[in-house]
């Protein structure tokens, strides 16, 4: 590796590490979440709630596809981190050659598969008779577009395992200022008129720009890890570690998708369903910038992590960890804040319908109120990730939004109606908080023992 990377994961104060390393991640991840942001609004200048609800209903699945390619890119890097800290640079690119040529197969199988099935998967997640067509729209291009974005974020996330997060901050901010420019030009009646699907080809678009842009970058030869298809290394052993590491990271991810799924569900059956589904799909939106605070600023975490753990250097690792802690407590309440006092001029953004507004302050501030247990959970789910410890973490990362959300929102809204179903969150977000902390303490004793040895 270069003497800037070296310094970087051996010697560079931890702070300015991970800082280092998470910016350019943040700040692409930041971007993208603008374009969140304009995506809805601009469908929301369409004035039609079965558009807004579409969205609401297909987002779900979207996580749900995103959690699979999690597994190979969060897999891979941190297999790929601990890989160069051990000097092993030919098992860095077996990992790299084999996690992009699954990520590519993987793509293709869902494209078709979801394709074929979409129908029925969008009324299973939600879909109305009055939302189905608008959701069909939108999920044929986003289902149509899996066999270029899973490629992308592997080789996004490999370049982040080798220290180099410019070119992936790049390809992510290419891509969305690409759709944030087609998206009016596709979507209106002064452009093509092509309304949803006009902004779905547009985020189609923007992903294969994405896409080419990180695969050139292999390509050039301008990376550390080279890409051959001679290095793909389909063992048994090296697939194991594949999944067990990254499974957990899917798995939250997979969790998220189902309870939004979960939350339409319940929700087609109060009243006003349509429009608490909308509200729903809005503040999911709105959740997805919180979001990506913590996973940009924990991927900056891992790659220092993993790199001084297969270099075993423990009190680095101890130091990261501290670090990190405490700079999650501090992003997690100030977006908490953020998110309550300003719920309505976040929901305005986005709708100006007074049903959704009504619906999206209360839904906004029942997922926001005790964010803090995702940034932890997370965290914690990572740390396992990084010792090797596959079902402690599979464990850690089914509390939040499995064992105890989902449940939680067909009980609560049961019995309390709408109340019941704001309850939900912060119920599991609680409860989660408590364990993780209890865990983090553990995996702090045991990690401060190794580094005596």
């Amino acid at each position: 590796m270069n003497t800037q990377s070296v310094y970087l994961f051996n010697e560079m104060p931890i702070r300015k590490a991970i800082f280092k390393l998470a910016l350019p991640t943040i700040l692409a991840l930041m971007v993208r979440a603008v374009y969140n942001i304009v995506d809805t609004a601009y469908l929301g200048f369409l004035n039609n709630t079965a558009v807004l609800s579409a969205v609401g209903v297909a987002t779900p699945l979207l996580l749900i596809i995103n959690s699979f390619e999690v597994i190979f890119s969060i897999g891979g890097s941190l297999i790929i981190s601990r890989q160069l800290g051990k000097r092993d640079k030919l098992g860095a690119e077996q990992t790299a050659a084999t996690v992009t040529c699954i990520s590519f197969l993987l793509g293709i199988f869902i494209a078709v598969i979801g394709i074929i099935f979409m129908e029925p998967v969008l009324k299973t997640f939600g879909a109305s008779k009055a939302v189905l067509p608008y959701a069909k729209q939108y999920a044929f291009w986003m289902f149509l577009m899996t066999s270029f974005n899973i490629p992308t974020q592997s080789l996004n996330a490999i370049a982040r395992g080798e220290s180099e997060a410019r070119i992936p901050s790049l390809a992510v901010m290419a891509g969305t200022i690409v759709n944030i420019v087609l998206d009016p030009i596709l979507m209106f009646d002064w452009g093509f008129g092509l309304g949803i699907t006009g902004a779905a080809i547009a985020t189609a678009i923007a992903q294969l720009v994405s896409f080419l842009i990180i695969f050139g970058f292999f390509l050039s030869k301008n990376s550390y890890i080279h890409l051959h298809i001679k290095k793909i290394h389909f063992t048994i052993p090296l697939m194991k570690e594949i999944l067990i590491t990254g499974i957990p990271s899917a798995i939250t991810q997979l969790l998220i998708a189902f309870a939004g799924a979960s939350c339409n569900i319940v929700a087609v059956s109060l009243p006003q369903g349509d429009y608490i589904i909308a509200a729903c799909g809005v503040v999911q939106k709105i959740m997805i910038i919180g979001y990506n605070f913590v996973l940009g600023y924990v991927q900056g975490f891992q790659s220092i992590a993993a790199y001084a753990w297969g270099a075993h250097n423990y009190v680095r690792v101890i130091e990261s960890i501290k670090t990190t802690i405490k700079s999650l407590i501090k992003l997690t309440l100030s977006i908490s804040c953020l998110y309550v006092v300003f719920s309505s001029l976040w929901l305005r953004i986005f709708t100006s319908s007074s049903e959704v507004i009504y619906y999206g302050k209360s839904i906004l501030f029942s997922n926001s109120i005790l964010f803090i247990a995702f940034s932890i959970s997370y965290l914690m789910t990572v740390l396992c990730q990084l010792s090797n410890e596959g079902k402690k973490g599979i464990a850690l990362s089914v509390f939040r939004q499995g064992l105890f959300f989902i449940p939680l929102i067909f009980i609560l809204t049961n019995q309390l109606g709408f109340n019941g179903f704001l309850l939900a969150q912060p119920i599991a977000d609680l409860v989660t908080l408590i364990i993780c902390v209890i865990a983090l303490n553990k995996f702090n004793k045991k990690i401060s023992a190794m580094s005596l040895t």
